[in-house]
């Protein structure tokens, strides 16, 4: 296991020769003679402790801790006084300038190797604190990014309910891959055929629509870099610009537009399903309307036919009877009484021939409404 390092700066060469043969065996312990020495030294690879003298001629020993607190880098790193300064003003100020502990010489060697363990270890658990804290701050923000994707999936799903034709379900599909940043070309599978569309609204290219046909038989994920496409079996997706350098977020958006395509597939079915009834409901309609079209026009001519032969039946009825009257021998009274039934009965079949009339106008008004249901319809 590698030791930890410790950094010792003394201007006495006798503390540094000390402190060095008492640690080495446990740590690995540079000893340096002067605060600019200290912090050129810093440059490299940053120690796990530093021991400090106070007094020393180049920069006394606070304003060193002072300087290394200014870093960033430096701000956690353990700093243990060493100095022969012991009065309570004292340790405040080291204290104050960011020390961590205050060893007053002289001292105990067996003192000055707990307080440095302890000061190590005390270190060792704030890093490992620090990281754990900056990968759940990695992790909560990573489930807030992928609650607000899964947000907008289900946001997709609730507006493809409301889509009643191809054209709203296009437009609902770009506006939610372009809040993703994608740039996409959608086809639909129709009864009727394709519908292919581009986010920009621009048209087609060849090579787009050869990969779309070529999907159609292909896995139901493929890319080449960042270009994908995702099939389905009633809609399709190339993505032109899936952000591939970062691996975690294209494997959200996978995961994503895996749901979108079976959302998008579900909802075609579904415009498709709905189209076919209403196509059935407009052909049984026609149907029919041109099955009663073709029966009223009989009915109406059988009735117009009826009234003609009934109204040319009775005249010629009327006339014979008339005709009559110069060989049957009736009196004149009966002459009169037999005109009276004939004219009587002419009033009655006028009366039924009316009612047909009134049946024919009836029957002509139910046919205009059947041509307008059918037109309707279409």
């Amino acid at each position: 296991m590698q030791k930890k390092k410790i950094y010792y700066v003394d201007d006495c060469d006798a503390n540094l020769r000390l402190v060095e043969k008492s640690l080495s065996k446990e740590y690995d312990i540079d000893t340096l003679h002067s605060p600019s020495a200290f912090l050129d030294k810093l440059d490299a690879p940053p120690p796990d402790l530093v021991l400090l003298d106070v007094n020393m001629p180049e920069e006394d020993g606070y304003e060193v801790c002072r300087r290394l607190r200014q870093n960033d880098q430096f701000k956690d790193l353990p700093v243990v006084f060493l100095t022969c300064r012991a009065t309570l003003e004292d340790r405040l100020r080291g204290y104050e300038v960011g020390g961590d502990a205050y060893v007053t010489k002289p001292f105990q060697l067996s003192e000055l190797k707990s307080i440095v363990r302890s000061q190590i270890n005390r270190h060792q658990r704030l890093v490992e604190v620090t990281d754990s804290a900056a990968s759940s701050n990695e992790m909560i923000g990573m489930l807030m990014r992928n609650c607000s994707e899964i947000g907008a999936v289900l946001q997709y799903a609730r507006e493809l309910s409301q889509a009643t034709d191809e054209t709203g379900l296009l437009n609902t599909t770009f506006h939610f891959l372009q809040q993703f940043a994608l740039q996409s070309t959608v086809c639909l599978k129709t009864d009727a055929g394709d519908i292919v569309a581009r986010c920009d609204r621009h048209p087609i290219v060849s090579l787009e629509v050869n990969l779309l046909e070529m999907a159609r038989n292909g896995p139901r994920i493929a890319n080449a870099g960042n270009k994908y496409i995702f099939n389905g079996e009633r809609s399709i997706f190339l993505i032109k610009n899936m952000p591939t350098e970062n691996e975690d977020l294209c494997g959200r958006l996978r995961d994503h537009l895996a749901l979108m395509l079976e959302l998008c597939d579900a909802c075609v079915e579904r415009i498709t399903l709905k189209q076919r009834e209403h196509g059935f409901r407009r052909r049984a309609a026609q149907q029919a309307q041109l099955t009663l079209a073709v029966e009223f026009k009989h009915i109406h001519e059988q009735l117009h036919s009826f009234n003609t032969e009934t109204s040319l039946a009775f005249d010629e009825l009327a006339t014979n009877l008339e005709k009559s009257f110069l060989f049957l021998g009736l009196t004149e009274e009966q002459e009169d009484q037999l005109s009276l039934y004939v004219k009587d009965t002419r009033n009655r079949v006028d009366h039924i021939l009316d009612a047909g009339a009134e049946i024919q106008n009836a029957m002509s008004k139910v046919a205009e409404s059947l041509d307008a249901l059918a037109s309707y319809a279409q």
